[in-house]
């Protein structure tokens, strides 16, 4: 309860970089014609990235120990993609894989590029400006990492137990209501309540994980 109680102030530089990222989400699901799988998969890049740039705040740990890690954290995050494109196809009432996959080939690269030149970019740039990098990237950037794994698995069920109810019944009134803007606005607001949440945690929490964020 005490750490609770104890939560950080949000500070404006932190908040504007999350709100600046996932409100491009939010404006490229609904006017942008992002696809869910497309931010998953962007979402599943972000963590990779993530894990290549902390190679640069933390350099003793080695570069054969970063790149094991590397590897780790890529192959989670394609068996996620895997099972968002599934759920998808379920919550969208089971259309063929191929549609689910399509538009990653379609050319749709610009909002997840915007997405991540953005969202990482701020990060990145607060981090090195500030007092204490390591800290910063790990309020900021770190935590992200964890949220996404979270994001990934967790909405696989939101899809199929939460998402799906809510679209055949909004589709009783409108059959043309896509299911893609419908499932990434549920997996954006997570993400950003989640973020907001974890980054206000004790500040002395934070510090013993920036001083060595890695469990080898």
């Amino acid at each position: 309860m005490g750490r609770i109680l104890n939560l950080r102030p949000i500070t404006i530089g932190l908040l504007a970089g999350e709100g600046i990222g996932h409100g491009i989400l939010l404006l490229a699901f609904w006017w942008g014609g992002l696809h869910y799988v497309v931010m998953s998969a962007t979402i599943a890049v972000e963590l990779v990235l993530v894990n290549i740039a902390s190679a640069i705040l933390w350099p003793a740990r080695g570069l054969l120990k970063h790149s094991k890690g590397i590897l780790i954290v890529s192959v989670l995050a394609a068996f996620l993609l895997m099972m968002t494109v599934l759920t998808f196809n379920a919550a969208d009432g089971e259309p063929p894989l191929d549609d689910s996959l399509r538009p990653l080939f379609d050319g749709a690269l610009f909002w997840p590029l915007l997405y991540l030149s953005a969202h990482l970019g701020v990060l990145m740039v607060l981090a090195l400006r500030s007092s204490d990098p390591r800290l910063t990237w790990v309020s900021g950037a770190l935590v992200q990492g964890a949220i996404s794994f979270f994001q990934l698995f967790l909405m696989c069920g939101v899809a199929v137990f939460i998402c799906r109810p809510l679209i055949d019944y909004l589709r009783d009134f409108d059959p043309t209501i896509p299911a893609s803007p419908i499932i990434g606005s549920f997996a954006v607001i997570f993400r950003f309540a989640m973020t907001l949440w974890i980054v206000r945690w004790p500040e002395k929490d934070l510090e013993r994980i920036a001083r060595n964020p890695y469990v080898d």
